[in-house]
């Protein structure tokens, strides 16, 4: 090979490289936020009682919300933020575990989702999930509340156990912070420029004071199990976790280890 022909490959694979960086930085936004919209017209069809709220925010934006009641009477309340995709009506079936081992639950849509109305954004979704947190307390009935979340929900459940009480911090296939998981699932090891969405994961749990109860499972694909294993490591001494052998990113709840993972939560009440 002659030293022209090297250096047209090197910078042919140059090129290469840097089309999935360049494809992200375009469109971020759509690789972490994966609305979909659903008629207001819609009515929830719930495993057992739920009520629905469209709450009006600060901002003037809508939120819809529902309260998920257990079969016989709740042992808490979970506040649940869920992941990067969907709406309520299809993360309902992701739920139905936590509302037969006797949870409450309080689910919202983000900004954008479902039949919320405005645009999803960072800041907004933080603003948004502790408006929800505060309203539950205010609004139903007293029980023992754990703030939970689930993949993107992770971090936006971190961000506002900081500053919220609770018994307890739950997550499911949470992340180090977007960047880490971007990076790792694009397998880009250089990156020229600063991410939009930030959901720093850790930097929030640093600042939660009450148990911090995780679950990972090992072939999750859309959140490597590398991310999560940052994540406990930068707080090793906080974060009590479960690693399911060979669980997914949507299949957690299938494996006797998510039993222990409730067992975990159970114990903090």
């Amino acid at each position: 090979m002659t030293n022209k022909t090297a250096y047209r490959l090197i910078g042919v694979l140059i090129v290469l490289y840097h089309i999935p960086i360049f494809l992200v930085y375009m469109f971020e936004n759509r690789f972490v936020y994966m609305p979909k919209p659903l008629e207001n017209s819609y009515r929830y069809n719930c495993l057992y009682d739920c009520q629905e709220f469209m709450l009006s925010t600060p901002d003037t934006e809508e939120l819809n919300v529902i309260h998920l009641s257990p079969k016989d009477s709740a042992k808490a309340r979970l506040i649940y933020y869920h992941g990067n995709s969907r709406n309520i009506k299809l993360w309902l079936p992701e739920i139905q575990s936590l509302l037969k081992r006797g949870y409450e639950l309080v689910l919202m849509d983000y900004s954008g989702y479902g039949k919320s109305s405005g645009s999803p954004q960072e800041d907004i979704i933080y603003e948004d999930a502790q408006f929800v947190f505060d309203w539950s307390l205010s609004n139903l009935d007293t029980l023992d509340v754990i703030i939970y979340g689930r993949s993107l929900g992770s971090s936006i459940a971190s961000y506002v156990a900081q500053t919220r009480n609770a018994k307890a911090l739950a997550l499911e296939a949470p992340f180090f912070d977007m960047e880490d998981v971007i990076r790792r699932r694009g397998m880009i090891f250089y990156w020229p420029f600063e991410f939009d969405n930030q959901f720093d994961t850790h930097k929030y749990i640093s600042n939660v004071d009450y148990p911090v109860i995780a679950i990972h499972g090992t072939e999750d694909w859309i959140v490597p199990i590398e991310s999560f294993n940052r994540l406990v490591n930068f707080e090793s001494d906080k974060i009590n976790y479960t690693i399911v052998p060979g669980g997914g990113h949507n299949d957690l709840d299938i494996y006797d280890e998510f039993q222990d993972f409730l067992d975990k939560l159970d114990n903090t009440l």
